[in-house]
């Protein structure tokens, strides 16, 4: 066999390599993330307080964007839904973190918006308007 054309052989093993060595870190780095975050989860599963917000002068997604920036800094809060036709955002606190509602109006209100009603019970964990 031709001694140049083995080197190109043996270059283009070394690329296919690195290629296939490049998508599994992705893979494992990937893995290792979602792993984490499911751990997250995991320990405060249980221990959350659903709270629905009523919501008025939202009008598309921006604005839940920036309400939802808003929201993201209270400690312990898992936005699930914001939902800017029907004026409303679902989310929970670990109980450790939970706002009071001077906290929540004040957070909508510098967000631009104003909080007409806060329900923190169960049956509206889901995100449907009721």
């Amino acid at each position: 066999m031709n001694p140049v054309f083995e080197e190109q052989i043996a270059i283009k093993k070394q690329k296919k390599m690195k290629k296939i060595t490049s998508i599994l870190l992705i893979l494992i780095a990937t893995l290792a993330l979602n792993a984490y975050g499911q751990t997250d989860s995991t320990r405060t599963q249980g221990k959350v307080t659903p709270v629905k917000l009523h919501i008025e002068g939202m009008a598309c997604e921006f604005c839940a964007r920036g309400l939802k920036n808003s929201l993201e800094k209270l400690d312990g809060i898992t936005i699930h839904k914001i939902d800017p036709k029907k004026g409303f955002a679902t989310l929970s606190f670990n109980q450790d973190n939970i706002p009071s509602d001077q906290t929540l109006t004040k957070t909508v209100e510098n967000a631009g918006f104003k909080l007409t009603k806060i329900q923190r019970n169960k049956e509206n964990d889901s995100g449907e308007e009721s």
